[in-house]
């Protein structure tokens, strides 16, 4: 775990980074000097070494035949899932030893998905979330009556040229965040699987309306 603004109080708002499938805690550390300044930060490495050594995974990815495109089955699709809930765990394993304090969820792509894992089984977890570039999982889990109840702030960044998430991925998730959050949409035309300054410039919007008027 990277902390970043670590100098101020403890109970000052604190947003958890969640990074993408290959990299590691340092890669979203990237985008804090276009965050809020007032937040302190810590971004979390994923707990398994990519395949090849290649950075790390929040959970294995599954492919088609042809190794280059991610299976869409019904199994795959559920297996991620799963996987993803055992690494939402780990997730709330590291932040129970932080001191208490408003938090607010960032992820992108395979960290967006831990991520919201992690808020489905603990919906007073985080004040607000963002999904960049990254979808929510297929299936229901304990908590997603009250996350529904709550109706949290979700800021959803997506690029309609992300030849990585799959398109049945995205379709799932727009009724589930409609039915389950209040959300936030910030839809990139021309962009791919990456954030843009100007989405980052919604994203700080997005986490000083709702993460910095929080109390503790």
């Amino acid at each position: 775990m990277i902390l970043v603004n670590d100098s101020l109080p403890d109970d000052a708002p604190l947003v958890v980074l969640l990074h993408g499938y290959g990299a590691d805690d340092r890669d979203l550390t990237g985008l804090v000097p276009y965050l809020p300044k007032e937040f302190r930060y810590a971004s979390l490495r994923a707990p398994q070494r990519g395949p090849g050594g290649m950075g790390f995974q929040w959970f294995p990815l599954r492919f088609r035949p042809d190794g280059m495109s991610l299976d869409t089955s019904a199994e795959a699709v559920a297996g991620i899932s799963a996987d993803a809930v055992t690494a939402a765990e780990g997730v709330w394993a590291e932040l129970d030893g932080l001191p208490a304090a408003p938090r607010a969820m960032v992820g992108f792509s395979q960290g967006a998905i831990t991520g919201m894992q992690a808020w489905r089984l603990r919906p007073d977890g985080f004040v607000c979330g963002a999904v960049l570039s990254g979808y929510v999982a297929v299936g229901e889990l304990p908590g997603d009556a009250e996350f529904a109840r709550r109706r949290p702030p979700v800021f959803w960044g997506r690029g309609l040229q992300d030849a990585v998430i799959p398109g049945p991925a995205i379709a799932a998730t727009t009724p589930w965040l409609a039915e389950h959050a209040t959300v936030t949409e910030h839809i990139e035309p021309y962009a791919g699987h990456e954030v843009t300054l100007a989405e980052l410039q919604a994203l700080s919007a997005f986490l000083r309306e709702y993460l910095g008027g929080a109390e503790g």
